[in-house]
């Protein structure tokens, strides 16, 4: 759904509700499904993990949706 088409479909205080409720029970929509799905990787992998492993992170799971930026010509050239 576009931005104007949002605008059309859904009034001011219902907006603010949606934001409220989420600021409330957290993420709702994809970002969410990407939250849950990381818990079920983090947990799966938990049991097989050797004894000196170290904490587990929910960040180490998560989808990294954009690439990192490139390094700047300083960092290359200091690199080599």
């Amino acid at each position: 759904m576009t931005c104007e088409e949002l605008k059309r479909r859904i009034t001011a205080s219902e907006l603010v509700f949606w934001q409220a409720y989420e600021r409330e029970y957290g993420p709702i929509g994809q970002q969410r499904d990407d939250i849950l799905a990381a818990w079920v990787s983090m947990f799966t992998v938990a049991p097989h993990r050797g004894e000196d492993a170290g904490p587990l992170e929910l960040d180490d799971y998560m989808p990294k949706w954009r690439a990192d930026p490139k390094p700047d010509e300083d960092e290359q050239q200091q690199r080599w």
